[in-house]
């Protein structure tokens, strides 16, 4: 095994799971589980009937997750659109006091000038 993989046990929905997975990736692998797992809890609350089924469970649980990742793509194209107007915004106050600071030389300059 590379050595930069490692093996780890997770436990989704009752059920335990071996998986190999980068080193650096095994903390996000194993929040992703826990989240997985707190989903479906509150999901067997929510629904609380025994009638859903298993398979429909697990459906909203994926549902769920799909509604998460497509609101926080949204979030983050929207960040960068922010980030973009924020940069702009203080080129054009530095090319506002720019300006104000030279029609200010010359102000005082004229005057000078005039006495």
């Amino acid at each position: 095994m590379d050595d930069n993989k490692i093996k780890i046990n997770i436990y989704l929905n009752g059920h335990h799971s071996s998986l190999t997975v980068n080193r650096e990736d095994e903390g996000d692998v194993r929040a992703a589980a826990k989240k997985v797992n707190e989903y479906i809890i509150k999901a067997k609350k929510y629904f609380d009937s025994p009638q859903l089924g298993e398979d429909r469970l697990l459906a909203m649980v994926a549902y769920q997750f799909a509604l998460s990742g497509i609101r926080a793509e949204k979030k983050a194209n929207s960040q960068q659109f922010i980030n973009k107007i924020e940069e702009w915004d203080k080129l054009l106050e530095q090319q506002l006091l720019s300006d104000y600071t030279d029609d200010i030389a010359f102000v005082s300059k004229r005057k000078k000038e005039e006495e």
